[in-house]
């Protein structure tokens, strides 16, 4: 009589990679699905950010942060000050991933 041998079958051994490959797939999955998350809140806060510097212009014909009415952005956080100043429910002074965001001219 044979006696029998440790080890594991085939079929289990492929089980466990099916099982492995599935988890592999699942956290992978899920990181794409959190920075595709951030990237919409990202174009949304951009979106709202737009509103609401075009809001203030339309108020005050002038750009938030430009103090002096010179058409430039002043060099510090005033353009933040000036929209939470008018309550136009802008929260966020970051992205999603971690960097400020900034206010700058093309000149």
């Amino acid at each position: 009589m044979f006696g029998r041998e440790a080890g594991f079958t085939l079929v289990e051994l492929a089980i466990g990679l099916v099982i492995i490959g599935l988890l592999i797939g699942a956290i992978l999955g899920g990181a794409q699905m959190i920075k595709n998350a951030k990237i919409r809140r990202q174009t949304q806060d951009l979106r709202a950010l737009y509103g609401a510097v075009y809001v203030y212009f339309d108020k005050f014909l002038m750009l938030p942060g430009d103090g002096n009415a010179d058409g430039y952005f002043d060099a510090d956080d005033s353009v933040w000050a000036d929209i939470e100043d008018q309550n136009l429910a802008y929260e966020s002074k970051r992205s999603p991933f971690g960097a400020k965001y900034y206010f700058g001219s093309d000149t």
